[in-house]
Parts: C-alpha cells; structure tokens; sequence
C-alpha cells in the first residue's frame, strides 16, 4: 500500500554535517538495523533546523534517526500530511474538519489520510490480538464517521485478514513446540 507523505519542521542540538542530506535521501539506518526509506531534508543556513519530508511512520522515527546520526532533536512538529497544509494554531477537532471536508470533495489526498489511519488501526487490533482474546471492538468518534470511517475499517480489515492468518500460523508454532517440550 502507498505511504502517505508527513512533512514536519525540526530543531536539533547540533549543526548538521555538509553531507546528511544525502544520508537521508540514501535512507537512514536506525541503531536497531531498520532501514529507513529516503527522506528529503532541507537545513537552514545554521544547518541546526529546517523541513523533513517522508513516506513512512515508523514510531519516533524522525527521533531515532537523529540519535542514529549522533544528535538530537529539541523540536518536532509536523507541517502536513499527504501534502494538506494545516494550520498549525488549529486544534485537532478543527485539523479533523479540514480533512473531512475534502474528503466530502473526493480529495484523494484526505482519502490517504484515512486509509493510513485504518491500517495503523488494523495492525494496533492484530498486535492486541496476540495478547488478549478480542471478540468485540467497538469503534467510535468523530474521525470514523462518513465516507472516511468507512474507509478507516475497509482498510483495517484488509489488514487484519492479511496478520490474522501471520498470528494464527504463529500461534501453531508455539503450541506445536510446547507439545513437543512436553512430550521430551
């Protein structure tokens, strides 16, 4: 599935070096091995903050990226989403109208918004599901209504059919093994 673009304006402790833009666009390696995908990185004069624009989420990814390049970040903040200016002053409930409207419009950029948000949703439910026998969720709140809380749950479920069958076959495993431990 396509990534949604974020784009977010930053500040780190330290000038950045004359080739980390180049390091961003070749694709950061996280300290864990992750391989991040290319970003695009436009610094200021002081090369201490500037624009950040990339495809994927990965959690605190813009963080650990830094860390992984030997600075730190002192702000965070982002800009847009699949290329949809907010204004920054806005509240959420207001950020959330915004993109509600041009989903109403048939934006295809608000569209992005919610099937990303639906496949987040999708894998958070699987994850939980490794844990906690789920029978039920119910789902509620402004964002999952009309067209693009329709969207929201199509994607989840694509989703979580495609982990479901990755958790059960997981599953099997352990409880193969551990009937094999016991038979020992």
């Amino acid at each position: 599935r396509r990534h949604v673009e974020k784009e977010y304006r930053f500040k780190c402790a330290e000038p950045l070096c004359d080739c980390i833009e180049e390091k961003f666009l070749d694709g950061v390696t996280l300290a864990d091995g992750y391989e991040c995908k290319s970003a695009e990185l436009v610094l200021s004069e002081d090369r201490r903050e500037g624009k950040i624009t990339l495809t994927e989420g990965k959690y605190h990814q813009i963080k650990l990226m830094f860390i992984s390049l030997h600075n730190q970040l002192t702000y965070l903040k982002r800009i847009s989403m699949a290329g949809i200016e907010l204004d920054a002053s806005a509240s959420p409930a207001e950020k959330l109208k915004v993109v509600q409207n041009l989903m109403k419009e048939g934006d295809e950029r608000a569209k992005a918004i919610y099937e990303t948000i639906g496949a987040y949703f999708g894998y958070s439910l699987a994850y939980y599901a490794e844990f906690y026998d789920i029978k039920h969720v119910l789902i509620m709140g402004r964002v999952t209504s009309g067209k693009g809380g329709v969207i929201i749950l199509e994607r989840a479920k694509e989703v979580l059919e495609a982990e479901i069958q990755k958790i059960l076959q997981k599953k099997l495993k352990l409880e193969n093994k551990h009937k094999l431990l016991k038979t020992l």
